[in-house]
């Protein structure tokens, strides 16, 4: 089956190297500041094996995705994939999710970038005030990718760079003060939480751990795709896999209270800064952790930045991709001479800036997850469907046959098996539960897309009948 690449695509301009880093600052992005108290209050000190259970599931959806990634060359990624192997409604319902995911996810980090603010002036980044700030960035990202992909690319690389060499710091300085005192316990703690504490856990690092996927979204802008992109994935999933799981010993090795700062479901996108804070007094001086705290404070603020400027980038392409099929309006396909979908971009930016009005960073966080391993169940059997459709010569294939995708689906279908179920009554106060309204959220979402899709379609058959006549 060929594959439909519109006319009027942009020029292919982009490399491998910002494929990779592409894929990095969209998995290296508010999660692992957010992350790390709501896994200790949950599972205690023990917590970075959170990680490792998040790692062993994407690295196996990674495997299939950059196998699927790499029989196309047209711009849309999942939707691509689900639209070759199982036709365009299939392909449209996986790419109308992953662009509402894209939208939750900016959404909720935006939020919790202008929450750094209140560190300086207690509720300036909360409240209506943050609610602005958040909006306000949304809509600069969204004016700088509408001059192309280039410039939205180049942005996106040089803070990725940027943004990773505080985690490093961190790191480094965790490393050298490292104590088992506050991993006494932790095996006790994790026997407490239990199967569904743990599942709940690895099901909410899988916000941190997803963003790969986002790499194949814009294959109709990169050079030799069907090579860059697979290797992209993997490069990306291993090394932000490992970054994590330092990260992460590291914040509990500072022996700072990570998990008082998780109450009531908000965002906590200050504790590392807290806890690079305890380990530089620790390490040489209260000076010294004061600019600790600054260096982390300042990498949060980047890094969530470098997360929004890559979804800039990244979901204007959906709706590209699906207005080129004719599941959305016309208006959707529209470029300017370089290329750039100006309409999508003004269309996503106009969405997400509204979102951050009605947002709770929890449920975001939770309906991102859901939606995300929903879009990748339907990439793992695409992938293995095209396997015997498509020619296998000069493309990736997954190793280890017809068990890596059986794999997969599986750790998904127990992932989520496990981390809906409700906690025991001792540890209701500890565990937050996801909630089964997420999935409401996917029916109210799929059951929109399908409206417009209906209304689009019959636009065009009428355009198309008036043309005819």
């Amino acid at each position: 089956m060929s594959e439909i690449i519109p006319k009027n695509a942009a020029p292919r301009r982009l490399g491998a190297g910002t494929c990779v880093l592409i894929g990095l600052t969209t998995i290296v992005g508010g999660g692992i500041y957010a992350l790390p108290p709501l896994l200790v209050s949950t599972i205690g000190p023990l917590s970075f094996l959170s990680f490792a259970g998040a790692t062993v599931v994407a690295v196996f959806i990674g495997l299939m995705t950059a196998e699927a990634g790499g029989t196309t060359e047209a711009t849309g990624g999942a939707y691509q994939y689900a639209r070759v192997a199982f036709g365009p409604p299939v392909g449209f319902a996986v790419a109308w999710l992953g662009w509402a995911s894209n939208i939750i996810a900016w959404t909720g980090i935006s939020i919790g970038l202008a929450k750094l603010l209140d560190f300086y002036e207690p509720g300036l980044g909360s409240g209506e005030n943050g609610k602005w700030i958040a909006t306000g960035e949304i809509v600069i990202f969204g004016i700088i990718n509408i001059f192309g992909a280039k410039p939205g690319a180049r942005v996106s690389n040089v803070i990725t760079v940027v943004k990773l060499l505080p985690l490093f710091f961190f790191i480094a300085i965790g490393l050298l003060v490292f104590d088992t005192k506050p991993f006494e316990g932790g095996l006790q703690k994790l026997q407490a939480a239990g199967a569904g504490g743990i599942a709940i856990t690895i099901y909410r690092c899988f916000f941190a751990a997803s963003g790969f996927e986002n790499i194949g979204v814009i294959a109709g802008d990169v050079v030799n795709p069907k090579r860059a992109i697979p290797r992209a994935v993997l490069i990306a999933i291993v090394a932000s896999s490992a970054l994590y799981a330092f990260i992460q010993i590291s914040a509990v090795a500072s022996g700072a209270n990570l998990s008082a700062s998780a109450a009531g479901g908000e965002s906590t996108t200050t504790a590392l800064p807290i806890a690079a804070r305890e380990i530089g007094t620790k390490l040489v001086s209260g000076g010294f952790g004061r600019a600790a705290f600054l260096i982390l404070l300042i990498g949060a603020a980047v890094s969530m930045a470098g997360f929004c400027a890559g979804i800039a980038l990244v979901a204007p392409r959906y709706l590209f991709a699906m207005a080129g099929d004719g599941f959305l309006p016309k208006q959707l396909i529209q470029t300017d001479k370089d290329g750039t979908p100006r309409a999508a971009i003004a269309v996503v930016t106009a969405i997400a800036a509204a979102l951050v009005w009605r947002a709770n960073w929890l449920d975001l966080l939770d309906t991102n997850v859901l939606i995300a391993l929903f879009q990748h169940s339907i990439t793992i059997l695409a992938a293995w469907r095209l396997r015997f459709r498509i020619a296998r010569e000069g493309r990736f294939i997954a190793p280890g046959g017809p068990a890596t995708p059986l794999i997969a689906l599986g750790l998904i279908f127990i992932l989520c098996l496990f981390a809906f179920q409700q906690p025991p009554p001792e540890m209701a106060k500890l565990v937050q539960p996801i909630s089964l309204k997420q999935f409401q959220a996917i029916a109210i979402i799929l059951g929109t897309g399908a409206l417009i899709a209906i209304i689009s379609k019959e636009l065009i058959n009428k355009k198309s009948g008036s043309s005819a006549t």
